[in-house]
């Protein structure tokens, strides 16, 4: 009877071991593809720098590619929420002094955030870009979704043109 107990302890133990792996695993997979995508649309706004000083990130030619890229990475799609954006905005920078202004939150397809702000601060003043994107957990049992934004910001972007 010794053994029966001992060898039910070790299973459970095993059994608890997995589970932690698998949520270990399924949470690095999703954080990784949302830095991939948000880097993408960094890389994206920083590769478009001088149409987006003078006309703003919301230019068709930059959103295409942005939603091109966001289909390439395999970005879970689900439809655009304003207020999640802006709460996630306000979230980040309540207790700064840094005044933005939301200038994009998302397509009808994928759900993520870009905000504008003005740095006077910087040796050349100009615009620089917050993006936020999210990881996505899905919990099939119960019908849940969790979602946690992953945020990032573009280098200044200048008045030398």
């Amino acid at each position: 009877m010794k053994e029966a107990i001992s060898n039910s302890l070790i299973l459970s133990l095993v059994i608890v071991f997995l589970v932690i792996f698998i949520i270990l695993f399924a949470g690095y997979t999703a954080y990784s593809k949302a830095f991939k995508v948000k880097n993408r649309i960094i890389s994206i706004i920083e590769k478009h720098e001088r149409t987006i000083f003078y006309s703003g990130v919301n230019n068709a030619e930059v959103l295409d590619e942005i939603e091109q890229a966001l289909g390439d990475a395999g970005y879970t799609i689900i439809t655009k929420n304003d207020t999640k954006c802006s709460n996630a905005m306000k979230k980040r920078f309540e207790n700064t002094n840094k005044n933005y202004k939301v200038v994009n939150t998302g397509s009808s397809t994928y759900r993520y955030c870009i905000a504008e702000f003005y740095d006077e601060t910087a040796k050349m003043p100009g615009k620089y870009y917050a993006v936020i994107t999210y990881m996505y957990f899905e919990i099939p049992v119960i019908g849940a979704r969790l979602e946690f934004p992953v945020y990032g910001e573009t280098k200044t972007l200048g008045m030398s043109y």
